[in-house]
């Protein structure tokens, strides 16, 4: 397999999981558990929203 890595958002997850593509929308859904974050990054506009949460979030796939 070849393929170049690259960093495309610097979040600084407390715990990062659950990465889930959108082929859709074309956005990458991951949640930061401890930092009760839910991000949605784009690539091709390369930005990403992040909604905060008063609780942690364990997981997040779009319905």
């Amino acid at each position: 397999m070849n393929g170049q890595i690259e960093l495309v958002t610097n979040a600084k997850a407390a715990l990062g999981e659950g990465p889930h593509w959108d082929q859709v929308e074309g956005r990458l859904y991951w949640v930061d558990i401890d930092g009760r974050e839910l991000r949605a990054y784009d690539p091709a506009a390369g930005t990403e929203d992040i909604h905060y949460f008063d609780q942690r979030v364990g997981a997040a796939v779009p319905d």
